[in-house]
């Protein structure tokens, strides 16, 4: 290039000088050693447990194998039962036994998953299909899970059953409990009464009894109460208003007023049937 044109170049854009080394931007060396990340120590994958026979119900004639999950973190448990007796009471357990191909079934390996199941219904299906009609439990917990199980897998007069046999001892079921349940399963005949008897109890809810009822409907239950408290207040006050007053005043007057209003205040009968109308109304049953 000559003399002139270098000269003419370097007025317009300045002295131009030119690195044949790499631009560090594009540079694959550095000052300093590249770190290499810590990495953690590596831990296998622990072995789940190998599934376990069934103590009560692995029979020795029985002609097929089923596995539900055990209880916690224990092993799964592995049945051998007749499967004449699943087949004739459920649907889905029809379909399961009469779909299945090649080995499913048949051996321990090869047993057939049983999901959303735990160990204590299956014992407690198994118990009511082999010896319901001869004897029965009258265990809550025993009727609560048999419940479960035929609901979920379609025992229609199973289900029917532990229904009414927990309608038997409604008493000792909490009427949260039995709310938490028809919810679960469906039994459209036990959230009425067990509100009315929410609503006409002394004590308020508990917050363990609200977080098991849920934000909407523990709203609407202190919102029943209180329908129900000024429905009391106001017939108690009418009742004490159309009685002679005691020109003495003393306690032990005001406490026989108040035991002669209450008899006059509407039958128990009336009440409850009030609280009902309450209860149907606010939560639409």
């Amino acid at each position: 290039m000559s003399s002139s044109l270098v000269h003419h170049r370097d007025v317009l854009f300045g002295p131009i000088s030119v690195d044949d080394s790499a631009s560090d931007e594009y540079s694959t060396t550095t000052d300093s050693e590249p770190q290499t990340p810590d990495l953690e120590p590596f831990s296998p994958t622990p072995t789940p447990p190998r599934p376990v026979q069934s103590a009560d119900w692995f029979l020795s004639d029985g002609n097929v194998y089923l596995r539900v999950n055990g209880a916690c973190d224990g092993p799964d448990i592995i049945y051998k039962v007749h499967g004449y007796f699943l087949q004739r009471d459920s649907i889905i357990f029809r379909d399961i036994l009469c779909g299945r191909r090649g080995e499913d079934g048949k051996s321990e390996d090869a047993a057939i998953f049983v999901p959303d199941v735990v160990e204590h219904e299956m014992d407690c299906l198994l118990s009511f299909l082999y010896h319901g009609m001869y004897k029965c439990t009258t265990l809550v917990d025993d009727w609560t899970a048999l419940l479960a199980i035929s609901s979920r897998y379609m025992f229609h007069e199973i289900r029917l059953r532990a229904i009414s046999e927990l309608e038997a001892q409604h008493a000792r079921i909490s009427p949260v409990r039995r709310i938490v349940l028809a919810a679960k399963h469906d039994v459209h005949e036990w959230p009425k009464p067990a509100y009315v008897e929410l609503c006409m109890r002394n004590d308020p809810l508990s917050p363990w009894e609200a977080k098991q009822l849920g934000l909407y409907n523990a709203v609407m239950l202190a919102k029943a109460r209180e329908v129900v408290l000024l429905r009391r207040v106001t017939i108690l006050e009418a009742a004490l208003g159309s009685g002679a007053g005691c020109p003495c005043g003393t306690e032990v007057c005001e406490r026989a007023r108040l035991r002669e209003a209450q008899k006059r205040a509407p039958e128990k009968d009336d009440f409850h049937q009030f609280v009902t109308g309450v209860v149907s109304e606010l939560f639409s049953l």
